[in-house]
C-alpha cells in the first residue's frame, strides 16, 4: 500500500511540475494543455476498450446475448377511472 501511495505522489509531483514549467495552470489552459490531455486520454481509453485491453462489463465483455424487453407498468383502468373522479 505504501509503495502505491508513494508512486501516486511521485506521479502527481511530476505532473504539477510540468504545469509549473509552463507558467502555471492559467497558461496551461490558454495553451490548450488540459484539453489535449483530456482528448488524448479519451482516445487511449477508447482504443483500450476496442482492443479488449480494458474490460467494460456489458460493453466489450460479458454482454447479454438476449435482448430483454422491459416490462412496462400499466395502471389498472379501474384505478385510473377512480382517480379521474376524485380530481
Amino acid at each position: 500500500m505504501e509503495y502505491l501511495t508513494t508512486r501516486i505522489e511521485n506521479e502527481v509531483e511530476k505532473y504539477l511540475s510540468r504545469i509549473d514549467k509552463m507558467g502555471g495552470a492559467l497558461i496551461a489552459i490558454e495553451k490548450g494543455y488540459f484539453q489535449d490531455e483530456i482528448r488524448q486520454n479519451a482516445y487511449n481509453l477508447k482504443r483500450e476498450i476496442d482492443n479488449g485491453e480494458r474490460v467494460i462489463v456489458g460493453v466489450n465483455k460479458f454482454k447479454d446475448v438476449h435482448d430483454i424487453e422491459p416490462k412496462l407498468n400499466t395502471m389498472d383502468t379501474e384505478i385510473r377511472e377512480c382517480a379521474k373522479l376524485t380530481n
